[in-house]
């Protein structure tokens, strides 16, 4: 102010007021006046309120665009064609399409071609008016790589009610999914490692049981038949055995069927392959075991297989009985005695009872069980080998002490006359 006064170019401002006159005078002299002025604070009343609800609308429709595009979830809008018509960060991130890409694009765009039908019955329920579920399921990104999410669907409205497409919320769940099938794996392997132990457990006992059977008499073939009756039905539904005997010739030692009325036609299967002749024999497990020195497990549709090409060749007697017993699958292990294979034990399933193919375990209990057996069939050997050799040894000795004698009496004074009571004497 100072400057602009001692400056002779700049005069002092003069600062001025204007006023509006008003334009006629405000007096409420009828209640009409009243009644409009009422009109007119209201209408402004409302005009300010409904700026205010607009301005508010506004503010939340923008804060629900933001929440929606800086969501982590994969949000899509979509119409009753299935046309995207809105794609937020969250789905680019998730499917790899940018917005610019997606938008106008139909939504199979990340759909599997073996997910169609979900997106169809989807579509579906949302032109009818009906809820859709969460659902989880695979999408494909862009890279064609696969993403497990859940999906929540909602409809789409305009003002008047009408649904005019859908909102769809896709979130990534491949590690949830990883943790439970990791949580899954575990239970499951912990189911099975008990089990396991159940069954070593049981499988321990029935070995004792059947090692106390084997030892309790050194005439195998009965002690043998009692031991395969324990064996079943845990081993199979039925067993059968095959020896080799001193002159080596295979006999069947020991026959068993869960199924008492059908041992007789097992029995009369297991000597009509034994005794026919080397020509027409139908060719048998027994036999490549026999000749191998190898376990041979059959699984059911090898089973079939074989039976279909070895059974027309077969004597008509050896078919019936196969049908008769109607096998499901084998399991054979050789009978080792020093090293030799000296016969067969065998075991099998069938189609009126357990209907099971044999797994790992089975075959190492079968095969326990048969290193078991050849140890009481070895013992039995020895102890009629010892016992054979025993009565030689008294028969030996026995015409020892008789020619002694004789020399001895036909030393002696006695001569050619001496009685059996001196010849007698050693």
């Amino acid at each position: 102010m100072a400057r602009a006064s001692s400056s002779p170019s700049c005069p002092p401002r003069r600062r001025s007021f204007r006023y509006v006159k008003p334009i006629g005078e405000l007096s409420l002299k009828q209640p009409a006046d009243l009644v409009r002025l009422a009109l007119f604070v209201g209408a402004g009343l409302l005009i300010a309120r409904l700026s205010d609800t607009l301005r508010r609308a506004e503010t939340d429709r923008s804060q629900l665009a933001s929440i929606v595009e800086s969501s982590d979830d994969a949000i899509i809008g979509k119409d009753l064609n299935g046309v995207i018509t809105s794609w937020n960060g969250g789905a680019q991130q998730l499917f790899g399409y940018p917005a610019s890409e997606a938008i106008g694009r139909s939504i199979t765009l990340i759909i599997p071609a073996e997910r169609r039908s979900e997106e169809d019955e989807v579509l579906r329920r949302i032109r009818a008016g009906l809820r859709v579920e969460p659902f989880e399921t695979v999408r494909r990104r862009k890279d064609g790589s696969s993403v497990e999410v859940a999906i929540t669907v909602s409809p789409i409205a305009d003002r008047g009610g009408r649904i005019t497409g859908a909102s769809k919320i896709a979130r990534d769940i491949t590690e949830r999914r990883r943790i439970e099938r990791a949580r899954a794996d575990l239970v499951e392997r912990q189911r099975l490692a008990g089990e396991e132990a159940i069954a070593a457990r049981d499988g321990l006992a029935f070995l004792a049981e059947v090692g106390a059977i084997l030892s309790s008499s050194l005439d195998y073939e009965e002690t043998l038949d009692r031991a395969v009756h324990l064996a079943l039905p845990r081993l199979g539904d039925y067993c059968s055995v095959v020896v080799q005997d001193e002159h080596g010739q295979l006999r069947h030692v020991a026959c068993r069927h869960v199924d008492r009325a059908r041992e007789p036609a097992l029995r009369e299967l297991a000597r009509l392959l034994i005794e026919s002749p080397p020509g027409s024999q139908v060719p048998t497990f027994a036999d490549r075991i026999m000749k191998s020195g190898q376990t041979i497990v059959i699984g059911h549709d090898a089973l079939v297989q074989v039976t279909s090409t070895v059974l027309p060749g077969a004597s008509p007697e050896v078919a019936a009985l196969g049908r008769e017993i109607l096998p499901w699958a084998y399991v054979g292990v050789p009978l080792f005695v020093r090293s030799h294979t000296v016969g067969v034990m065998a075991f099998g399933t069938t189609e009126q009872h357990s209907r099971r193919d044999y797994l790992d375990a089975d075959v190492l209990l079968v095969e326990e069980f048969a290193r078991r057996v050849s140890s009481a069939v070895e013992n039995a050997r020895l102890f009629r080998k010892a016992d054979e050799l025993n009565r030689l040894k008294d028969e030996f000795s026995r015409d020892a002490v008789a020619r002694n004698a004789e020399r001895r009496c036909r030393r002696s004074s006695a001569g050619p006359g001496c009685s059996p009571a001196e010849s007698s004497i050693p």
